[in-house]
């Protein structure tokens, strides 16, 4: 009796343990990040926009841009600073602190940003101070 306890025992530390790992092997995979595909031709696109004044389509290419890829700072197209401003200009002021505070975290500086005025609204709301 006690042989067939131990036995039951045993296997149910075997099968929770079973179950256990591959509870583990099915958690959500990272997505692979293509940014080549899915995040360049974008920010490209939305970069053009942005220098023809088309402020809404441009946030549309952006978002779509960062949401395929975590965003990043390219020198040549700056697009972490350019969607900063085109949230401010559209009022989305939320996010353009969000992407203000990416900026610094970036290497911009406040100062830099106080010298635009697209950010004026911005720094003068509460949540800017």
């Amino acid at each position: 009796m006690y042989r067939n306890t131990l036995l039951l025992t045993m296997k149910y530390i075997v099968i929770s343990l079973l179950l256990f790992l591959s509870s583990c092997s099915t958690e959500d995979k990272v997505v692979e990040q293509n940014y080549i595909k899915d995040y360049y031709q974008k920010v490209y696109k939305a970069d053009l926009e942005y220098l023809a004044g088309n402020y809404n389509r441009a946030f549309e290419l952006y978002r779509s841009a960062f949401k395929a890829c975590q965003p990043i700072n390219t020198q040549m197209y700056y697009e972490i600073s350019n969607f900063a401003e085109i949230c401010a200009i559209l009022g989305k002021n939320d996010l353009a602190l969000r992407f203000m505070k990416k900026k610094v975290e970036n290497g911009s500086t406040l100062e830099t940003m106080q010298q635009n005025t697209n950010f004026n609204k911005i720094f003068a709301s509460e949540a800017g101070k």
